[in-house]
């Protein structure tokens, strides 16, 4: 990772930024901008009030680092890998709604199943 940037902030910050941007619907200057404006959002890519926010040329540049590296796809498999592994799903929409949830699990009784399997409903 230090091979794609060099710069005087953890890259991981950049990439929680990129993480942040889909779940949103948010642009390179919108994500600068909600990371500035919202507490939950500077606690989450990891800074606090006092803290350097990147710009939205800084995260472009970085995103452009990681894309010509080719291993934003292997980053984003790695977080969804994590989430399942944590039960949760990303949930995109709306700043007000988005949010991460725990995966729905299926409750069936075998009996319930067995009902199910042979096309009749329980």
């Amino acid at each position: 990772m230090e091979a794609i940037f060099r710069g005087a902030l953890d890259p991981l910050i950049f990439i929680k930024m990129l993480v942040l941007q889909p779940l949103f619907y948010l642009s390179d200057d919108e994500v600068e901008f909600q990371v500035n404006d919202r507490r939950s959002f500077e606690e989450f890519v990891g800074l606090g009030v006092m803290n350097i926010i990147p710009d939205a040329t800084t995260v472009a540049v970085f995103r452009e680092r990681l894309r010509k590296a080719g291993v934003i796809g292997e980053l984003v498999e790695m977080f969804e890998a994590y989430l399942r592994s944590q039960e949760l799903q990303a949930r995109g929409g709306q700043i007000l709604d988005a949010t991460l949830v725990p995966v729905p699990k299926q409750r069936n009784t075998r009996d319930k199943n067995m009902v199910i399997r042979a096309g009749r409903l329980p």
